[in-house]
């Protein structure tokens, strides 16, 4: 993650030392004018690393836009909520939902849409394959 308060100090920096070898009158000595200029090569290599974390943070957080962009329209258009949980919507236009419900705490906790499956218990209860959370007294939709 970029650090930004040091980014930032570093432009500033390289500004007032851009400022300095201006304003360097006849009488600086040639000693002095290298010890600026490689002041200013660091502050400027110091703010090129700064701008190229940016640039990685700024790509890392449009992948995540997109992928939050791409969950957010399979939620809405592929599933229905029916009463505190998703379903798969129909296929053959009738309401309702279509399978088992999803996984309340896998979406929950990381966006992911798991469809939960049967086990052969007492109760036919229904058990999420990812994170093994059972549920009990859930409509499955059949046709």
């Amino acid at each position: 993650m970029i650090d930004w308060p040091v980014a930032l100090s570093a432009v500033s920096q390289a500004i007032k030392l851009a400022r300095d070898l201006s304003s360097i009158d006849k009488e600086i000595s040639q000693a002095d004018l290298k010890l600026k200029i490689a002041d200013l090569t660091e502050t400027l290599a110091t703010i090129k690393l700064a701008m190229t974390e940016a640039k990685t943070d700024a790509a890392e957080k449009d992948e995540e836009i997109a992928r939050l962009k791409t969950l957010q329209k399979r939620v809405v258009e592929g599933t229905v909520e029916i009463r505190g949980y998703r379903y798969r919507n129909r296929t053959d236009g009738k309401e309702g939902g279509a399978g088992n419900p999803f996984c309340d705490v896998c979406f929950q906790k990381e966006g992911l849409l798991i469809e939960t499956t049967q086990l052969r218990e007492p109760g036919i209860p229904l058990q999420c394959p990812n994170c093994k959370a059972k549920y009990g007294g859930l409509t499955t939709y059949t046709g």
